[in-house]
């Protein structure tokens, strides 16, 4: 993450899940299979145990790297920390349960997440850092947002979708302050609407420096979030409405 920031990242974007012990980590699936060398879920693990863990990259070669606790990734990001930029991360809270939050998938057999718990901790250690005016966060659930607005009301919050833009942005109008929305469901006009009711506008997660082109220059997003970080300062460059970050 750190080397995106040196790089030109206006912010790095991460997931956050909880550990079977309660210790919050970075953890993009409910699974460790993809992400890791491990096996299992992430909430049927205590920290010990997953933080032994390599991790593996887009192709599924292992890396040194391994599986972090939060902390530890406010302890490398902190010192990144600037005024200049609108924010230094965008946090997802990942909620697994059911319909609810992300999806697992129809035969998903983890533990449903303790979502409260995991909002209450995260609020906790932005706030022990000093950091929680200085991030943003994601969910697709709306009872994390909703607890995010009610123990901390000046945090920014968004709200992810994939499918239905138009419908999340309904949803978002009054209640959030962002959407974050998949780039290829997402038009010119949802974007127009979302901005004309004040909500930020966040597309995930273009590939292709011309789709971000597209998005900054005609769309007017007020950001992207990619895994792409060469070919959207490229496309910022061009046209950038506002900054990206990876």
């Amino acid at each position: 993450m750190t080397t995106a920031l040196k790089e030109g990242a206006s912010a790095v974007e991460f997931d956050l899940q909880l550990s079977r012990d309660g210790v919050v980590v970075l953890a993009h699936d409910d699974k460790l299979q993809r992400m890791t060398d491990g096996h299992g879920c992430v909430a049927d693990k205590d920290f010990t145990e997953l933080e032994k863990l390599s991790l593996r990259d887009g192709t599924g070669k292992v890396h040194p790297d391994h599986m972090a606790g939060f902390r530890e990734a406010l302890e490398a990001l902190k010192s990144y920390d600037d005024h200049h930029r609108p924010f230094l991360a965008d946090i997802h809270i990942k909620v697994y349960d059911g319909f609810k939050g992300d999806w697992g998938g129809v035969h998903d057999t983890c533990p449903v997440t303790k979502y409260a718990e995991l909002t209450h901790k995260t609020l906790a250690v932005l706030k022990a850092y000093d950091l929680l005016d200085r991030v943003f966060f994601t969910s697709f659930d709306d009872r994390v947002l909703d607890l995010i607005k009610k123990e901390s009301p000046k945090s920014v919050v968004g709200l992810l979708s994939d499918f239905r833009p138009g419908h999340a942005i309904k949803r978002a109008i009054g209640r959030y302050d962002a959407v974050s929305l998949a780039a290829e469901h997402l038009t010119a006009d949802e974007v127009k609407n979302a901005h004309q009711h004040g909500l930020l506008v966040y597309a995930w997660s273009p590939a292709k420096e011309e789709e971000m082109e597209k998005l900054f220059a005609v769309y007017q997003v007020d950001g992207v979030i990619t895994d792409n970080l060469p070919n959207a300062l490229r496309a910022c460059k061009k046209s950038c409405y506002n900054r990206i970050h990876e």
